[in-house]
């Protein structure tokens, strides 16, 4: 479908729905993060881009990113700040809550509850990534 913007140029609404569904759904994340944050210091917020062929390089350069909930990330191709996602058009980022403490605890999804203990240090919590490698095959 295609709708008319006030140029008169035509305007994908498909590409206007998706774009608006992310802002709506990132901005529900801010905000259920900044209510995190309340109880849980040192709670940050992470972009996450979906990392394939269409990716943009101003979110593939942003991947990762951790800031706190109230900083703003940067789009340096659109020389721009912002607060969440999307960062442009058909921007596929979103946001996650994230804290230094869960970094450690990323590897082990997945991984059988009898193994996690060879793989995770019970003295710093730190993945022997040797061992979660051995499991991993």
């Amino acid at each position: 479908a295609r709708g008319r913007n006030i140029c008169g140029r035509g305007v994908p609404a498909d590409r206007i729905a998706r774009t608006e569904a992310m802002y709506a759904t990132n901005a529900s994340h801010l905000l259920a993060g900044r209510e995190m944050a309340k109880e849980m210091p040192g709670l940050k917020k992470k972009i996450l881009a979906v990392i394939d062929d269409r990716t943009h390089a101003g979110c593939l350069a942003l991947h990762g990113t951790v800031l706190p909930w109230n900083a703003d990330f940067y789009d340096a191709d659109h020389g721009r700040y912002f607060k969440f996602p999307p960062a442009h058009p058909h921007c596929r980022c979103h946001v996650v809550p994230w804290h230094e403490d869960w970094e450690a605890t990323r590897y082990l999804e997945g991984v059988p509850k009898s193994v996690r203990s060879d793989i995770l240090s019970a003295e710093t919590g730190d993945v022997a990534l040797e061992a979660y490698h051995g499991w991993a095959g």
